[in-house]
């Protein structure tokens, strides 16, 4: 059976996968790179890239990313919005192997006034619980205006991994590199904000599969070029499924819907809310976006979500 995780249950998984010998630091700098590749598999033409780094683990991803970015022959800049000194251990410990340029964002005047090819961002990270507020909203809210494209780790800032709400603001992605896959993912609004899933493994599958359960139905092929993010009503349980499958069938089936960017569909949200048409935003499970390569077929989130293949199976 498919699984969602929430982020209580992936932080008990990073904590199992320690327990069996890989530090947090090493989970840290797999997350990094699974990152930095997926910008260059889905970024190729990226020269000039910001990394926003905030104040937690998360941060630390973007850090490990900016480096092998740099390294890699990138015109890579970090914007930090908390000092390196008041980060996490493992966090703190990146930010220190970073040497390139560092901007302090403490207001939207601080982004840099070359725009950039693109945004990873790894300001926020999913289990956010409360609103944000200025003047990192008002800094969110710049980002997002100003149409960079953008590539989020783990959610995009501003999503609430568990719940797929937006709290207070947040930043659209063209795409999303995630670890494991989160309710957050799949659940609207967020599912409109995450762009293109890209689904990385960094060591935790293994450790994700111990009740005998897995992230996913299937295992979509290495390399497959799942444009879009999908649910079925053969992947979700019983009583999602009917929801989704009366849905779908009300609209004449599971055909792909007209494109509407991330930027337009925030701002929907926000003229509902100003109109009092939305209040408070409702969960709800994403029916089928645009799609391309092989059609899903129903059989997991696998088959709905790009796969690259970790470094054992590219041994």
């Amino acid at each position: 059976m498919s699984r969602l995780y929430s982020t209580a249950e992936i932080r008990a998984i990073e904590e199992r996968a320690v327990s069996h010998g890989t530090s947090t630091l090493e989970l840290m700098e797999a997350a990094g790179r699974a990152t930095a590749e997926a910008t260059r598999q889905n970024f190729p033409n990226a020269a000039e890239i910001l990394i926003l780094c905030g104040p937690g683990n998360n941060g630390g991803d973007g850090y490990v990313a900016a480096r092998l970015l740099r390294q890699w022959g990138c015109r890579a800049r970090v914007a930090r919005a908390t000092a390196p000194d008041q980060l996490p251990p493992e966090a703190k410990a990146m930010a220190r192997r970073w040497n390139g340029i560092s901007i302090d964002l403490k207001t939207p005047a601080d982004l840099p006034p070359k725009r950039p090819d693109l945004i990873i961002d790894a300001l926020l990270g999913a289990g956010l619980s409360r609103d944000i507020t200025a003047p990192l909203a008002e800094i969110i809210d710049a980002l997002a205006a100003s149409r960079i494209p953008c590539l989020a780790v783990d959610v995009p800032s501003g999503i609430d991994g568990d719940t797929g709400l937006i709290r207070g603001t947040a930043l659209p992605a063209a795409a999303t590199v995630a670890f494991l896959p989160r309710p957050g993912h799949f659940l609207l609004p967020a599912r409109s904000l995450c762009g293109t899933l890209l689904l990385r493994d960094i060591g935790l599958f293994q450790h994700a599969s111990y009740d005998g359960d897995t992230p996913f139905g299937t295992t979509a092929q290495n390399g497959s070029d799942q444009k879009g993010t999908c649910l079925s009503p053969q992947s979700l349980p019983r009583a999602a499924a009917k929801r989704v499958g009366g849905r779908a069938n009300a609209r004449g089936g599971l055909g792909p819907r007209p494109r509407v960017s991330a930027a337009e569909r925030l701002a929907r949200m926000r003229r509902a809310h100003a109109k009092g048409k939305m209040s408070p935003p409702q969960n709800r499970l994403a029916l089928p976006c645009t799609m391309s390569g092989e059609q899903a077929r129903g059989e997991g989130v696998a088959s709905f979500v790009q796969r690259m293949p970790s470094d054992s199976e590219k041994r």
